[in-house]
């Protein structure tokens, strides 16, 4: 099957997205997000499919996508109480890179 670059390869699952990103050596990208938020309707319709996001997130990155509302536990250990929230993390979980919601958050 062969993929459309401006198309993100999303792992729906939190701990499959570690595994995989401790099996190909890559870091993840977390997007908590929110069905029919203003925001991650957005991003959903403008940011992701364009073709340099997409190919960048597929290639560099474990893409895991969760909607914030039905993983209330993993939400609370990153703290995402507004969507969109964005975070980069190694395979053990470690926090590299957080945006959230406007404000910025660099280790």
């Amino acid at each position: 099957m062969e993929i459309n670059q401006s198309t993100i390869v999303w792992e729906n699952e939190y701990q499959r997205g570690l595994e995989l990103a401790r099996d190909e050596k890559k870091p993840v990208f977390l997007d908590f997000f929110k069905k029919f938020w203003d925001g991650c309707a957005k991003m959903g319709s403008v940011t992701y499919p364009d073709l340099m996001v997409a190919s960048l997130l597929n290639a560099y990155f474990v893409p895991v996508q969760v909607e914030i509302d039905e993983v209330s536990k993993l939400a609370a250990q990153y703290s995402a109480i507004w969507t969109p929230n964005l975070n980069v993390l190694d395979g053990e979980e470690n926090i590299i890179y957080r945006e959230k919601a406007g404000c910025r958050h660099q280790k």
